[in-house]
């Protein structure tokens, strides 16, 4: 069709590589001939007739809009651009002209008939198969998962969010996806960067506590064992000093659940929960027993994630149940045996998604603020350092004082809030919204019934607690170092011969580094522990120049750590010879204690 001269080359192009987009694009009926009507000419320029009949630029024409957007920092060569809205293609056309190999342009395009004129207009085919270029359909989980796909430019590079100006006159969809995505990109960024810090903090804890979880038991018993149970979430906030008092004079019939550094917070008060939670893996997590009384702690049951600082472990006075987190060893080795949660970053979050797994009927929040007012960022007894760099205000309009990680928390708890429906109580004490949880004073939480459980549901609950504090059976793992030591070397040698001609085995090097990432990613057993030696790698990929000796360098000492961590989880997570695998387990103990 003459007014979309390149559509059928670039829906051909996105066939095999972005099925759901194409898909998406069939679903909404888009008719190219009625498609093709809406593109005029307008001052001597294609614009895009509106429902209203007018057209998209008729205030002013495209370059006053993309003027800048082709600029490009030194260290956007490795990065994103998400782009919302893309009309004719003018400001993804800005965007692709001046793009470095490495920058791959992410689009998101809520209107099909759109897309179509846009994918008629400009031949995009090369830039689609080099994947330099992906297209979305409007859906929060494929954008969600397109984006997780693309960490190697979270980490290596800067990205960049463009909102197109003029598509903003067509609808609301525009504005409600950039917020979906702005807000998405923020978490990323920060989930990415404490991957990149911490990812080898994290796993090496799990291994640590590999064996020990096991002896400790599993939540895996807890789910729906907490149906008809109302429960209340104590947080550290300092509206936590207003209800505390109440709700250890008058506790009702509830679960009460907390996080383990904010015991010390309700020894004064004498508010014993039912269980507390500990998800943070840095070492910071011991000072908590500096102000924690062993004896207030002891009887309270401690569920703690397994990248869990293994010496808070080891001092904390009461049972422990581990659970398995997502990004962990136990995202591929157990799923298959064990839950594996999406913890989030904040253990209020955390608490929320478990009880709600645990089938409890209905939530209650205290002292979950997200913000203050002031200097005073906790309750009595909570450590009291966070520096406010985030301003919110509050349901009477004053201003609070909150952090990005805070913010980001208040928005996961509102998202859980609507996405699980499940009736939530906030005890308000002037702290941040949080929206879809009804505000309550203590006397009205308690005529709401938020401190009421079904009969006998909350014993049940409890013994069901007690019960999972029971030894299990470890997973046996078979080794494989040899052949990882093997292809690893192989893989090295080959790198040797391209380094010495850098120029002419550019190609080969490239898929060399492909080949080695992949191969790094290919035992879902080694690799959360591998994270950052595979993302070293895809980080070579996006090189503009040539594989040469500085490259070999990072190769060999990338290859080093995947060998010394590879024997490392051999050890701490048990892993036997093929023979010894298919032994009796009495012959394997005598084994490894004769070893």
């Amino acid at each position: 069709m003459e007014r979309l001269p390149h559509l059928t080359r670039n829906l051909e192009a996105l066939a095999g590589r972005m099925t759901a987009t194409l898909e998406w694009i069939k679903s909404q009926m888009v008719q190219p001939e009625a498609v093709a009507e809406r593109i005029v000419n307008h001052a001597g320029r294609l614009d895009w007739r509106m429902e209203n009949g007018a057209t998209l630029f008729a205030a002013a024409a495209p370059p006053v809009f993309y003027k800048d957007w082709g600029a490009m920092e030194e260290r956007d060569a490795k990065g994103l651009t998400v782009l919302v809205g893309v009309n004719l293609g003018y400001g993804l056309n800005e965007i692709l002209k001046s793009a470095p190999p490495a920058h791959t342009v992410l689009v998101v395009e809520p209107r099909a008939e759109v897309l179509v004129a846009c994918l008629g207009q400009t031949d995009y085919s090369p830039f689609i198969e080099a994947g330099r270029l992906i297209i979305l359909p409007p859906d929060e989980n494929a954008i969600y998962e397109a984006l997780r796909r693309v960490d190697v430019h979270f980490v290596f590079g800067r990205i960049i969010f463009r909102g197109d100006m003029p598509s903003r006159q067509m609808g609301p969809e525009y504005d409600r996806l950039g917020r979906i995505i702005r807000n998405t990109l923020e978490n990323m960024s920060v989930e990415f960067a404490t991957l990149r810090k911490k990812q080898d903090t994290m796993v090496g804890n799990e291994l640590s506590n590999f064996k020990r979880a096991f002896e400790d038991g599993s939540v895996a018993r807890l789910q729906g064992a907490a149906a008809g149970v109302s429960a209340v979430i104590l947080g550290a906030g300092p509206s936590l000093e207003m209800f505390a008092a109440n709700m250890a004079q008058s506790p009702g019939h509830a679960c009460y659940a907390t996080a383990l550094q904010t015991l010390p917070a309700l020894q004064k008060y004498g508010l014993v929960p039912h269980f507390c939670m500990a998800i943070d893996y840095s070492r910071g997590m011991r000072k908590v027993f500096k102000r924690l009384d062993p004896e207030f702690a002891k009887g309270i049951p401690l569920l703690y994630s397994t990248k869990l600082d293994p010496e808070v472990l080891e001092n904390y006075p009461g049972p422990a149940i581990p659970f398995w987190t997502r990004g962990g060893l136990g995202t591929y080795a157990l799923a298959d045996r064990e839950p594996v949660f999406n913890a989030g970053t904040n253990v209020s979050v955390t608490l929320y998604r478990l009880l709600a797994w645990m089938g409890v009927g209905r939530i209650l929040l205290a002292g979950m603020d997200f913000a203050w007012k002031g200097d005073h960022s906790h309750a009595g007894g909570h450590h009291n350092n966070v520096k406010g760099s985030v301003t919110l205000e509050n349901a009477d309009g004053e201003t609070l004082h909150s952090t990005l990680s805070y913010t980001t928390a208040l928005r996961d708890l509102i998202g859980d809030i609507r996405r699980l429906g499940l009736p939530t109580g906030c005890l308000y004490g002037g702290g941040a919204v949080i929206q879809g949880a009804q505000q309550l004073d203590f006397s009205k939480a308690v005529m709401e019934g938020f401190f009421a459980s079904e009969p006998g549901s909350l014993e049940h609950f409890t013994n069901a607690v007690g019960a999972a504090h029971a030894p299990q059976q470890a997973p046996v793992f078979p080794s494989r170092s040899q052949q990882w030591n093997t292809r690893l070397r192989q893989m090295v040698k080959e790198f040797e011969k391209l380094a010495k001609k850098p120029e002419r085995n550019a190609a080969q090097s490239f898929e060399g580094l492909k080949r080695l990432n992949a191969f790094l990613r290919s035992d879902p057993v080694f690799l959360p522990y591998l994270y950052n030696e595979f993302m070293d790698v895809a980080g070579l990929t996006l090189e503009t120049r040539p594989f040469g000796p500085q490259e070999l360098s990072k190769v060999r000492q990338i290859a080093k750590r995947v060998r010394e961590k590879v024997r490392r989880m051999e050890e701490d997570m048990g892993f036997v010879a093929a023979e010894e695998r298919n032994a009796p387990p009495s012959r394997r103990a005598g084994k490894r204690r004769a070893a």
